[in-house]
């Protein structure tokens, strides 16, 4: 079955369950695996800083209910023309995943699709999976309406790695990317640079495109050379 995004927002293939760093987070991995077999109406609320995995854990979902033959939308808001982009269409789905959901809040007419589509996928008993940094309560909103709605959605909070957890992470992602990185490179990473795992990310296809070009493993030195350390 092919999968249906209303807009072009494509999935990372990469960020899935299996490759997900659990540690502190397994009842939240529990209870998203638990989707699978929803057939009610569901709201839940994942909320964590920067960088602790939250969009990771939004496409693992889509991922998994993709697999299971769910139709699943992925809305990543800091795409998303609060001024121009529709939801029309986006209450066929079984799920609807937006990750960043508080940069719709406090806007009336944002707010209002909001509740369009709550209310649309309650209807169909599909599922409105929702990220931010803070939980739905320290926000404020133009509507009422949407403030209680999602006051009284499932929420949790997706706990930060450990240093330990933060190297593993890392040394799994760049062995996706066919570069196997020794554990005191991926720690000078985690000391000398960025702490922000998407930061990191980054990092990791910039010196990949750059350990290729000029034939080199990635060492310290070379992370030095490459990053301007």
């Amino acid at each position: 079955m092919k999968e249906q995004i209303p807009l072009a927002f494509p999935l990372r293939s990469e960020a899935t369950f299996e490759n997900y760093i659990v540690e502190d987070n397994g009842e939240l991995l529990t209870r998203l695996h638990s989707l699978v077999e929803s057939s009610r109406a569901q709201t839940l609320w994942i909320w964590g800083e920067r960088g602790t995995g939250c969009s990771h854990l939004l496409y693992a979902s889509c991922h998994l209910l993709h697999h299971h033959s769910k139709r699943v939308a992925y809305i990543p808001s800091r795409d998303w023309n609060l001024h121009s982009d529709s939801l029309v269409g986006y209450q066929d789905f079984d799920m609807v995943a937006i990750d960043d959901v508080d940069l719709w809040l406090n806007r009336p007419v944002p707010e209002s699709e909001l509740v369009e589509l709550y209310q649309a996928l309650q209807n169909s008993n599909a599922i409105l999976l929702l990220s931010a940094d803070r939980p739905p309560s320290q926000y404020e909103y133009a509507l009422d309406d949407l403030k209680s709605r999602f006051n009284a959605s499932e929420c949790y909070r997706v706990l930060d790695l450990s240093d330990s957890g933060k190297i593993e992470y890392v040394q799994s992602q760049a062995k996706q990317r066919g570069i196997e990185l020794e554990e005191g490179v991926a720690r000078f990473m985690l000391t000398r640079c960025s702490r922000q795992l998407p930061d990191i990310l980054t990092m990791l296809n910039t010196l990949d495109s750059k350990s290729l070009a000029l034939q080199r493993k990635i060492t310290i030195p070379f992370l030095k050379h490459v990053l301007g350390l």
